[in-house]
């Protein structure tokens, strides 16, 4: 391996004998561990399509694997609760990305918030429209009521609206993708090169998280402009 190359995954052999009462010669007795090295979107669906089974695909897909070739299972399970107990006590056994973990965990509200502040900005711009229209025109007042008119407001009211709709949506998937950019973990920082790609890492997290913000900035900049259009117009 480089020295400035990052770690992808660490495995762990331990091969050993243990003298058990009910055998004359020394029982053989392995530990795997494996750590690291997710499968990739490819590499998971081509495991699907292999048919493998639901364990194996557990396996594949898992970032710490222990396995152990045992002839008595107590010892088995003390050989499982030794390495689980290592694992847990280390102080960074995965690096944590706050901003990933808030935006997964709101990543649906985010995306709806986007959808409604559009539509905020649809309602501003279309009803102040169709109420100075009808105060010229007189569609609807105390003895007046003309259906036609009517539904042709209602119809363009829909058709904003979708439009400022699709407009949401359109900022919403950009978000959204944005989101599942941001790296969650990394598991290791054993060389140069994995302390490198985690100050990468957050250098390009910092920038989508930057790039988030803007996104949310623009479409609170188009309700803004919408509201004063609103009041512009009930000046008329």
């Amino acid at each position: 391996m480089k020295p400035c190359a990052e770690t992808k995954a660490i495995s762990i052999i331990w091969d050993f004998y243990i003298q058990l009462e009910s055998y004359k010669l020394p029982q053989r007795h392995t530990i795997k561990l494996r750590i690291g090295s997710h499968l990739k979107p490819g590499e998971f669906i081509q495991l699907l399509w292999q048919g493998d089974d639901e364990l194996a695909i557990e396996e594949a897909a898992s970032h710490v694997v222990c396995k152990v070739d045992f002839i008595n299972p107590v010892i088995c399970n003390e050989l499982f609760g030794i390495v689980s107990e290592w694992h847990e006590a280390l102080t960074k056994n995965i690096y944590q990305n706050k901003n990933h973990n808030v935006l997964k965990r709101h990543h649906a509200k985010i995306e709806s918030s986007l959808v409604v502040l559009f539509l905020v900005a649809g309602t501003f711009v279309i009803a102040p429209i169709l109420n100075l229209i009808n105060a010229k025109y007189h569609f609807i007042t105390a003895d007046t009521f003309h259906i036609s008119p009517i539904i042709i407001g209602l119809s363009a009211w829909a058709i904003a609206m979708y439009v400022f709709y699709i407009m949401g949506r359109f900022y919403s998937d950009r978000t959204s993708k944005l989101i599942d950019n941001i790296s969650p973990l990394y598991y290791f920082e054993v060389t140069k090169g994995d302390r490198n790609k985690i100050e990468e890492s957050k250098a390009d997290n910092k920038k989508i998280v930057g790039k988030i913000i803007k996104e949310f900035s623009i479409a609170l900049v188009i309700d803004i402009i919408a509201f004063l259009f609103w009041k512009l117009l009930k000046m008329i």
